[in-house]
């Protein structure tokens, strides 16, 4: 029997030691709220959050509609940190993931998109992922 749930766990803990290796300071190993967390975590967060507004415009919502509802829900994601997060932050975030040459985090990027594109319902998905926030993200 598999569990995704645990493998998640490890995989977290693992990055984190990988970023307090790298002399970065994590949301899982820290004690306080990190106001500007360079964490391979956060940086996950906002590469999933960037996706769920890719795949909302590209099923014809509105940039700035989209990027509002996306705000919204993010900022209830767990250890999402201190920053306040609008719609402005999610279309920075998206234009920087677009940003990345392509063999670089844009792949991970245009990957994460093209799975929820290729679900039955990627507007469900993505309304899924903005309630439920990342599967693989470390509850606070």
């Amino acid at each position: 029997m598999k569990t995704p749930n645990l493998q998640c766990r490890f995989l977290q803990f693992y990055q984190a030691l990988v970023d307090f290796d790298r002399g970065v300071q994590t949301e899982l190993l820290s004690t306080e709220p990190l106001e500007r967390s360079r964490s391979s975590q956060k940086a996950h967060l906002k590469r999933m959050a960037s996706a769920c507004l890719e795949v909302l415009v590209k099923k014809g919502e509105r940039l700035e509609v989209a990027a509002g509802r996306v705000a919204r829900a993010v900022a209830k994601w767990p250890n999402i940190g201190e920053q306040t997060i609008t719609g402005t932050t999610i279309k920075n975030w998206r234009e920087a993931e677009r940003g990345h040459p392509p063999a670089d985090a844009r792949s991970h990027f245009e990957k994460l998109c093209e799975h929820i594109l290729s679900r039955d319902d990627p507007k469900a998905e993505v309304e899924r992922l903005l309630r439920d926030g990342p599967p693989d993200a470390a509850k606070s």
